[in-house]
């Protein structure tokens, strides 16, 4: 997910070059939080997404399985086989999840600035 906000897929982007480009974009949302998502896209840019907040009701998965990075059973839990093998074939693991969870907490910010969620999260 790095190589996204790298400028041309830059081989040597690092952390920090990824975290400065992910800082100008307006929302980047979370996958196990589309709902919450959605409804900052509503307050972000209503003429487009007035409304849909409704419409991404995410519905529950047959799972049973817990994802320790995002404490969910539904959204987001993977099984300890898929994690393994996304740790051995992930060239840049332990870069990529220090990216992700400082995206995480840009989009926790921006929740609470748009009063969607209190600061005690």
């Amino acid at each position: 997910q790095m190589d996204y906000f790298c400028v041309n897929k830059d081989p040597n982007c690092t952390v920090e070059k990824a975290l400065s480009n992910a800082e100008k974009y307006v929302l980047i949302g979370l996958t196990e939080e589309m709902a919450l998502a959605t409804q900052m896209l509503e307050k972000l840019v209503p003429w487009v997404f007035r409304g849909q907040a409704e419409a991404v009701m995410v519905k529950k998965r047959s799972t049973h399985l817990f994802n320790p990075v995002t404490n969910t059973t539904l959204n987001g839990a993977i099984s300890a086989r898929s994690r393994k093998q996304i740790k051995e074939r992930a060239i840049n693991y332990h870069e990529e999840m220090k990216f992700y969870d400082e995206v995480k907490k840009i989009f926790w910010r921006k929740a609470v600035e748009l009063q969607l969620v209190n600061k005690a999260w």
